[in-house]
């Protein structure tokens, strides 16, 4: 992959993640259409590049310009030489250029920029630790639960970073007597905190010139939650192991299984922040009601005939059987029934479609007069041209069927059969069609209908994809 087309795929992803942002708030979902997102760890590269790629078309149209321009996300460092008259004129092109608008302080004897405060002095400029007047040094108690290391690693990492930033003497003197107060106040031992400022400040960083030391082997860890009682622990883990490897008969086994001594590693224990804060997980949403419900489309022809109800009885049996799942006009893989609305005649059907193409191609054969349609010639008989003067809808929920619509054939009956809706429920549950001898009603008790019916008996398999009525779509809001 050549730099263009590296370049072209990182910008097309960039582009995908500023501008695909959803999150949810009281069970809504919502796309941020406007802004970058403040969640994404997108946001902060590209607002530096932004922000480089502005300063760097500015600074090329200033003449004169900086000495010496530093940037560090949204603080900038710069020297100027060009006179104090000028700076102003410079500033006032800086927040003309674009619509972004940049706060200022400058001075001739000091300045800061991050934890650093620099000085001004003879012409040349010395360094300090920044400390913000807000800045309490509030550091853990000495008493406080925490490993005996940990506390005693505060006053040297402290020593190091004013070792390393302050450039002279008298600064480092202050900055560290400044600590030892700090410290001692947390009721830190005086002579603790001395000797780690003082191991601090002796420490020599090692140069390039000097051999490389050989790391030593990585020793085993023994990860467990932290308890002041378990200070020693590692201490016991240490003469165990001293003392296996002194064993002529285990020496050689420890030293294949521990190259070197384990050392404990503490994991913090549960603290009061845990027990009072929880992640924020998103409530389930209110499971939608079971039943047949319409759509409510301004041009749906099928919600007229498709009343609001959670059940589906049969004149046959005399049984009222509950809507398992949700179905509207817009819902596949439904098993429906049309019952006629001038006899008690019903015809129970089944489509992978959605229910409402299913109705209209129905409702074309009922136009078009087409007798060799069931359905047709029973709308037929009552001399009605139109489906929706003629049959209500029911549809049921199913599941997708193993096997295509094309394996199944048609077998035509003069009336309404007994237990079609026990098997049409049958199918909508177990995943089978029923087998034949369920339809052993006696053929003076029955009217005009098409059942489908398999070849041969399909076995219960699990759907290939979730049911497709029981997930509900919540619609996506725009926010500014």
């Amino acid at each position: 992959m050549d730099s263009k087309s590296t370049t072209s795929f990182l910008v097309s992803m960039t582009n995908y993640i500023l501008t695909h942002n959803y999150f949810s708030f009281e069970g809504i979902t919502y796309k941020q259409i406007r802004s970058t997102a403040m969640g994404t760890h997108m946001t902060p590269s590209c607002a530096n590049l932004f922000m480089g790629h502005l300063e760097e078309s500015f600074l090329k149209t200033q003449n004169p310009k900086p000495l010496t321009w530093f940037k560090f996300t949204d603080d900038i460092f710069a020297i100027w030489i060009e006179g104090e008259d000028t700076i102003f004129t410079f500033l006032q092109h800086l927040n003309n250029f674009s619509p972004i608008c940049f706060t200022w302080c400058y001075s001739t004897q000091q300045a800061t920029f991050l934890n650093v405060d620099l000085h001004l002095r003879d012409g040349y400029i010395s360094t300090s630790v920044h400390i913000k007047p807000t800045n309490h040094q509030q550091y853990p108690h000495f008493d406080s639960s925490h490993p005996f290391h940990t506390k005693k690693s505060l006053p040297y990492s402290l020593g190091t970073r004013g070792r390393r930033i302050c450039s002279d003497e008298q600064s480092l003197s202050k900055y560290t007597e400044g600590l030892t107060d700090a410290f001692t106040d947390r009721n830190y031992p005086p002579i603790l905190v001395q000797k780690q400022i003082s191991h601090a400040l002796s420490f020599q960083s090692p140069t390039t010139s000097q051999s490389p030391t050989v790391q030593p082997q990585r020793s085993i860890p023994l990860v467990t939650q932290y308890h002041p009682g378990l200070e020693q622990l590692n201490y016991i883990l240490c003469q165990g192991f001293d003392y296996l490897s002194s064993c002529p008969e285990m020496r050689n086994v420890v030293s294949t299984i521990l190259p070197t001594h384990p050392t404990v590693v503490f994991r913090r224990p549960p603290n009061l922040h845990n027990t009072l804060v929880h992640s924020y997980t998103t409530p389930a949403p209110n499971p939608l009601p079971h039943g047949s419900y319409p759509c409510n489309r301004p041009r749906c022809n099928t919600c007229p005939i498709s009343p609001t109800t959670t059940t589906c009885s049969s004149p046959v049996t005399n049984i009222t059987y509950p809507i398992k799942g949700r179905a509207t006009c817009e819902t596949s893989h439904v098993i429906y029934k049309l019952s006629c609305n001038h006899c008690a005649a019903f015809c129970v059907g089944m489509t992978t479609n959605k229910l409402s193409v299913r109705i209209n191609s129905h409702r074309q054969t009922v136009a078009k007069k087409q007798v060799d349609h069931p359905v047709a010639e029973h709308a037929a008989k009552h001399d009605i041209p139109h489906l929706n003067d003629c049959f209500t809808a029911c549809p049921h929920p199913s599941r997708p069927l193993p096997v295509p619509i094309p394996a199944l054939h048609s077998h035509h009956f003069t009336a309404t059969p007994s237990l079609l809706i026990s098997f049409i429920f049958l199918l909508s549950t177990t995943y089978r069609l029923p087998p034949l001898q369920l339809l052993s009603c006696p053929p003076s008790k029955l009217q005009h209908l098409t059942v489908c019916l398999p070849h041969h008996t399909i076995p219960p398999q699990p759907p290939p994809y979730p049911h497709p009525v029981a997930t509900p779509i919540t619609a996506a809001r725009s926010v500014v």
